[in-house]
């Protein structure tokens, strides 16, 4: 088929006794004299070509597996790996070495062809590759099974990227959705301390004015009771300052037992009020709900609190009872 390769002598199981050829691979030349890069480059790819005109793709064409001698002829090397071009990868593997060479010529010599031969454009000439047995021959059932396989891994490949584009859909739809609740608290609790503020500030004024009441109403007059008064002094101060201390335990303790449902009653309204009047393009009724299992959240944490607060103010009445009878 006169194609450049070592003349064969003989063959022993796996080895294989050729000429010596007088030549250095394409990889140990360093520069091509006379500007023959593109000359040289046009003979490699018309070798490549022919061989699968052949019926052949060498699978390996590449700088190392091709031999250069002082005139400039090629001599080709190495071929177990070479398949038929009916394989089904033949494509791949033809224009991997294409590429591999053009990415070799520019690399070491700086020459960029103008273009490059296609799989497409082979047409077969010769059956070389059924008289070398190469691997990728089939018959027209062997084809046919072949390309059953093919479509069947295909459809697979095909429902399973559609069921994990489904889970991913469906858990970016589930975060979107937490978000916007998460969202929704966030302003509604902004709206619930502006609201609150008010109510503390009457609290505060309230609790001043009883403070001031009781100062009256508890005062007597000075300069009667300026001697009576005197060894007993510190032990009242210290009496009021912690009834005082009690008073607002247990009117803290009351507020957050009596104000927990209606003040999730209210974040729930303001936050389900702002999903109405947002523009979100999500689904609502999610939303919603992730908005409820966000306050079922916090209400679980209040009750923890609550608990906690009523178990401190047993614990100082029980400490004080201590103290009172020592």
């Amino acid at each position: 088929n006169d194609f450049p390769v070592p003349k064969p002598y003989g063959v022993n199981r796996h080895c294989v006794v050729m000429e010596r050829k007088e030549a250095v691979p394409l990889n140990a030349v360093r520069e091509i004299q006379g500007d023959k890069e593109g000359k040289i480059f046009g003979k490699l790819m018309r070798l490549m070509v022919k061989l699968a005109e052949h019926g052949l793709v060498h699978c390996d064409f590449n700088e190392f597996n091709l031999l250069i001698d002082e005139r400039g002829e090629i001599t080709l090397i190495d071929f177990p790996q070479m398949v038929s071009i009916d394989h089904p990868n033949a494509k791949v593997f033809f224009e991997k070495d294409v590429e591999c060479l053009r990415n070799f010529f520019e690399r070491r010599y700086g020459f960029i062809p103008d273009s490059v031969p296609s799989f497409d454009d082979v047409v077969r000439a010769h059956d070389l590759d059924r008289q070398a047995d190469a691997s990728g021959i089939f018959d027209e059932k062997e084809r046919d099974a072949m390309r059953e396989v093919e479509e069947y891994f295909h459809r697979e490949e095909g429902s399973e990227g559609g069921e994990e584009g489904e889970e991913e859909d469906t858990q970016e739809g589930e975060e979107d959705e937490e978000e916007i609740a998460e969202g929704l608290m966030r302003a509604a609790v902004a709206e619930g301390k502006e609201d609150g503020e008010g109510d503390e500030a009457r609290e505060a004024g309230l609790s001043k004015r009883e403070k001031e009441s009781q100062c009256t109403d508890g005062q007597k007059e000075p300069e009667e009771e300026e001697d009576e008064e005197e060894d007993g002094e510190d032990g009242e101060e210290e009496g009021e300052d912690n009834e005082e201390d009690e008073k607002k335990a247990l009117r803290r303790s009351k507020k957050h037992r009596e104000g927990t449902g209606e003040e999730e009653e209210k974040l729930s309204n303001r936050a389900l009020k702002r999903l109405q009047n947002s523009s979100t393009g999500g689904n609502r009724k999610n939303v919603k709900e992730a908005v409820k299992r966000k306050l079922a959240k916090q209400k679980k944490k209040g009750t923890r609190n609550n608990v906690k607060d009523r178990e401190s103010i047993r614990l100082g009445k029980i400490v004080k009872e201590e103290a009172t009878s020592y």
